[in-house]
């Protein structure tokens, strides 16, 4: 939010944490989601190659996350089933 540069090209994030570290709460080793939500496909690539990005963020990603364990899906937009 204080980076106007990449903040115009994000429309929201998202961090999930995981509920409670037993087996209804998921897969062993994964201990939360992050959902970041573009307009479009164009503002994704050019927030992660922002220079300010490499410099605000990505040096603070090496040093708090395992990024080797990190996994990643770029989706279209959702198909709800279920609304309510």
């Amino acid at each position: 939010a204080g980076t106007p540069e990449l903040a115009g090209l994000i429309v929201r994030y998202e961090q999930h944490v995981r509920h409670r570290p037993d087996a209804i709460s998921g897969n062993d080793g994964l201990d939360g989601v992050a959902v970041q939500r573009f307009e479009r496909i164009e503002d994704f690539v050019a927030f992660f190659s922002h220079p300010r990005y490499a410099e605000l963020i990505a040096s603070d990603e090496q040093r708090f996350l395992d990024t080797a364990a990190i996994e990643f899906i770029v989706t279209d937009e959702p198909n709800v089933v279920i609304d309510g």
